[in-house]
């Protein structure tokens, strides 16, 4: 029997998105602004900081709507874990600080989500870019998070949401690995197979958005705009 057959169905939903941040001046704007352009009302940002030296924590205090935990010396996996003990919300994100959310990526995972209340995770596209053509990632099940439809070549976790329940069970992530925690992660969510589905969408754009160069990505907003240039680029698959 899964161990998730019980799950109550939500009436109200947060979202708490947490981002690890060192010297990420350069982009982090565009992350917080992603999250922001979401227009969905009941959303918390949490940064946690391992110790900048560049303007990230005066980038971050410029936004009164940020939690800003400062953790000098943590590695990615200690400041998630931070990240998840201060999150109060609902449904729990991951958005690397050079990476950023698709346009009504929120609203996506709120539909498909509340539909029915049994769904634990909401996955969908995480398109990398650069120079060259693009890159999509995504899982291969549908209705189950299982480790036979699992892409771990992909970015693991960050094109995902999760409702508390796994998050709770499962606890921190592993700081022993310098990698590939969030894979070990999702490889032991997956093994109990909860109640998942994927959604035929852009949820999340990777970090070599940078190398599009100064004078487009002035002229570029995170969503429909980057999403609209990249459909007319050449694809290769995953």
């Amino acid at each position: 029997m899964s161990p998730w057959n019980d799950t109550p169905p939500f009436c109200k939903m947060k979202f708490s998105i947490i981002t690890a941040t060192l010297n990420s001046e350069e982009f982090l704007e565009q992350c917080i602004r992603s999250v922001l352009d979401q227009k969905f009302s009941d959303v918390e940002h949490i940064i946690v900081d391992g110790g900048s030296t560049d303007a990230t924590v005066s980038i971050v205090r410029r936004h009164r709507h940020l939690t800003i935990l400062e953790r000098p010396g943590t590695g990615i996996y200690e400041a998630w874990n931070a990240g998840l003990a201060q999150a109060t919300g609902d449904v729990i994100g991951i958005c690397n600080s050079d990476d950023f959310y698709a346009h009504n990526t929120f609203e996506s995972v709120h539909r498909e989500m509340d539909a029915d209340g049994r769904y634990l995770m909401i996955s969908g596209k995480a398109i990398e870019f650069d120079e060259k053509p693009f890159r999509e990632y995504s899982d291969k099940c549908q209705d189950v998070f299982c480790f036979e439809g699992l892409d771990l070549f992909g970015p693991a976790i960050n094109a995902r949401f999760f409702r508390r329940e796994p998050i709770a069970k499962y606890g921190s992530f592993d700081t022993r690995f310098r990698t590939s925690s969030d894979c070990a992660y999702l490889m032991k969510i997956a093994l109990d197979r909860p109640p998942a589905k994927f959604i035929d969408e852009c949820l999340l754009l990777l970090s070599l958005a940078w190398e599009i160069d100064d004078a487009q990505r002035q002229h570029l907003r995170p969503g429909k705009e980057l999403e609209r240039k990249m459909r007319d680029r050449p694809r290769i698959s995953g």
